[in-house]
């Protein structure tokens, strides 16, 4: 398995699950990916605004990715936020 897909399915220890504000929990990339595809632009606003970013918080602190955290700072709409995710896992 590539080193790539390998960190998609790099599950967090349960205690650092993500939370959606709908309920629904994010365990590793690919459900973050799946689910940022999926969701509409109220919940994505909820996590990501001007104000905070959940997402890349969760990315830099459980999964230790710096890298791709720092490059979803300051991004708020989220086709342009997937396209950046999808692009660190190609």
């Amino acid at each position: 398995m590539k080193k790539e897909s390998k960190a998609l399915l790099k599950e967090c220890p349960p205690e650092n699950v993500f939370w959606l504000c709908t309920g629904v929990t994010l365990k590793n990339m690919k459900e973050f990916i799946t689910n940022l595809k999926a969701m509409d632009d109220g919940v994505f606003s909820y996590h990501v605004n001007n104000d905070k970013n959940d997402f890349a918080n969760w990315i830099k602190d459980v999964f230790k990715n710096e890298k791709l955290a720092d490059k979803l700072k300051g991004i708020v709409k989220r086709k342009e936020y997937l396209k950046i995710i999808e692009s660190s896992f190609k």
